[in-house]
């Protein structure tokens, strides 16, 4: 399906004259790539419409794919089980979201943001079978991957502080949503090396 709308895309920009037909191949993979790397949002946007939390979807998103980025975690290899998984894992974590929303003061979820980040600042970038990181990327993952996560921490301790809970909550699941998808190869051992 996403080759297909790059494809018809990449089609269009040549009869427009926008590209050139030789740079067909080109504009149609940099086309799926943009697309699959939207997806997240599409899902999690459809999800926040459907459950009445638009908003939230936005700041559930935000931090999991600028953190995941940079952290790494597991990945599925068959896309279309990754899109149905992904679309499970982040309607779930609306429905958890919403529920959250429901409790005066969540203080019990400020302690897992806080592992989360810990987690993300020791671990971070794991490994990924697909992708193996040079010496150089894994220092630079690393520090992107710290600062996002202190980033995103800021946010969510500013927004909690503030009793801002539209937004803390959402943020708060996000980061420990990226911090729990590296279970799987931490304790497979995938883990990236330390680097210096």
């Amino acid at each position: 399906m996403i080759r297909f709308v790059s494809s018809a895309l990449t089609a269009w920009l040549v009869r427009e004259k926008a590209i050139l037909s030789e740079d067909t191949q080109l504009y149609a993979y940099a086309a799926y790539c943009l697309i699959w790397g939207l997806l997240p949002v599409i899902i999690s946007l459809l999800f926040g419409v459907l459950f009445g939390l638009v908003i939230e979807s936005l700041f559930l998103i935000l931090p999991f794919i600028l953190l995941r980025k940079f952290s790494g975690g597991f990945h599925l290899k068959s896309p279309a089980l990754c899109l149905f998984c992904s679309a499970a894992l982040l309607s779930g974590a609306l429905l958890a979201i919403k529920e959250l929303l429901t409790i005066p003061n969540p203080t019990l979820l400020t302690l897992y943001v806080l592992l989360a980040v810990l987690s993300l600042w020791f671990h971070s970038p794991v490994s990924s079978v697909d992708k193996r990181l040079s010496c150089k990327e894994i220092r630079a993952f690393r520090t992107i991957a710290r600062c996002i996560a202190l980033f995103c921490l800021t946010g969510y301790l500013l927004m909690a502080f503030t009793q801002q809970f539209t937004i803390a909550i959402p943020l708060g699941v996000g980061i420990i949503l990226t911090a729990l998808l590296q279970i799987p190869n931490i304790l497979s051992g995938k883990q990236t090396t330390n680097v210096s």
